[in-house]
């Protein structure tokens, strides 16, 4: 039986519906794919950023703002107002949800730092249902309280526990270390627990805590 001409013309008609289905679903992919991965982007570079904050704070310096915008912006958030916008709250003020957060029971806000990023990303395909960006916004918030002397081993940055034996905390070589508002706690009661040889450097702006004794070569 021989089709007419209007029943042919209605397999184009599906083909158009099909080709316009296709590049939808393939513009949902792009767009939505480019969205994510700046949203995992800008949640590392929230996270970096507060932690870059509450290192400052922690140091009693007053440039933990800048801090925390440095650090975002080398990872690409350069709080420009168009594409993106880096806040740095301290203590925390509102988030993503409208809401301010809260510090844990017990705890004061002025503890914490918050930074909050939101970001345009450009759609390729989207506009062609007036879509033309879509928006990401992640937060942060990290803990700014400088350790004290009631803090774990008086807030070492280095610590070794064993109770006996030399050379528990070796330094080594041409091993360099230098530790920020921190020292070192050595537990051993050896007489050379604490040792550093050949080029080794120790330098610390805070006092170390040797339960024996401590040598170099």
């Amino acid at each position: 039986m021989k089709k007419g001409p209007f029943e042919r013309g209605q397999a184009l008609i599906l083909i158009v519906f099909g080709i316009i289905a296709l590049v939808g679903l393939t513009g949902l992919a792009i767009d939505g794919g480019n969205t994510y991965a700046d949203r995992q982007k800008a949640q590392t570079s929230a996270d970096s950023a507060a932690l870059a904050a509450a290192l400052q704070l922690a140091k009693e310096e007053n440039n933990w703002s800048s801090a925390a915008t440095n650090t975002a912006q080398v990872n690409g958030y350069n709080n420009d107002g168009v594409g993106n916008s880096v806040a740095v709250n301290h203590p925390p003020g509102e988030g993503c949800d409208g809401q301010t957060w809260q510090p844990p029971t017990g705890e004061e806000a002025d503890n914490y730092v918050q930074v909050v990023i939101r970001s345009n990303i450009q759609a390729y395909f989207a506009p062609v249902v007036s879509v033309s960006q879509t928006h990401n916004c992640v937060e942060a918030i990290a803990k700014a309280e400088a350790g004290g002397s009631d803090s774990m081993f008086g807030g070492a940055a280095i610590v070794s526990t064993k109770e006996t034996g030399d050379h528990t905390l070796l330094l080594n070589g041409n091993a360099h270390v230098t530790t920020d508002h921190a020292g070192v706690f050595v537990n051993s009661s050896g007489g050379n627990a604490l040792f550093m040889n050949g080029g080794a450097d120790l330098d610390m702006d805070s006092n170390a805590m040797v339960v024996g004794g401590y040598g170099y070569n």
